[in-house]
């Protein structure tokens, strides 16, 4: 386990110490809440460049409050792509495609004679495909704010439409 913590790290400050010297964006750290079907979600994100026209976001939130089924930490790994590219005007808008991984659980009840209960659980990993359109603006100074429309569905399980706000801080653009 210690190993693969390491690599992560190594992976994740090898990400953004050698980045492509034309892509106009910068790594950048931020926080994203979203409201939508069929609950909120709030996280943390990263981002970085992938070129002149797109840049990868990861994100880890919290979805809830829902009933059933009961939706764990949700992982995101999107790619954000622009047409054509970062614009002078440092707003852009972007398609965005990626995935998210949600673990899911369901609880159902069951009743013996002489009052005895049971819960029976059934745990999975809800794999969802995500496509999405946004709109950011980069300050000089740094920080880029946005708001993005997603939708994406675990087959017939969990549909998930998200309207989703967020705020990112990062170096001064040059």
């Amino acid at each position: 386990m210690r190993g693969w913590s390491h690599a992560a790290a190594l992976l994740f400050v090898s990400t953004f110490a050698a980045l492509p010297g034309y892509a106009q964006d910068t790594p950048a750290i931020g926080v994203t809440g979203a409201v939508g079907f069929p609950a909120f979600k709030g996280g943390v994100r990263v981002s970085t460049p992938a070129g002149p026209k797109a840049n990868l976001d990861f994100e880890v939130a919290r979805i809830g409050p829902m009933g059933e089924p009961e939706l764990g930490p949700a992982f995101t790994g999107d790619v954000r792509w622009m047409r054509r590219g970062r614009q002078p005007s440092v707003d852009s808008r972007y398609w965005l495609f990626g995935v998210m991984f949600v673990g899911a659980k369901w609880s159902t009840p069951v009743i013996y004679p002489g009052h005895v209960v049971t819960t029976l659980e059934d745990r999975r990993t809800l794999v969802v495909p995500r496509i999405g359109y946004g709109w950011d603006h980069v300050s000089q100074l740094g920080p880029r704010v946005g708001f993005e429309v997603s939708t994406g569905a675990a087959g017939e399980e969990e549909p998930f439409v998200f309207a989703n706000v967020f705020v990112m801080w990062g170096p001064r653009r040059k």
